[in-house]
């Protein structure tokens, strides 16, 4: 399911990867990454996250 929530996280705008031990998202966010910006790339995952559900 990573994998699955990776590409829809990518559809998003958001790049995540999928780690190889399980359903385990990685993300390597910029040092200088503001407040704003996580809040619009937890909302993104977020969608990504339902999209996949709703597939399910």
């Amino acid at each position: 399911m990573g994998a699955q929530v990776a590409a829809a996280s990518l559809e998003q705008g958001v790049i995540a990867r999928a780690m190889p031990h399980g359903d385990i998202l990685g993300f390597a966010p910029p040092l200088c990454i503001t407040k704003e910006e996580i809040d619009i790339v937890i909302g993104s995952v977020g969608k990504a996250l339902d999209s996949v559900h709703s597939g399910l």
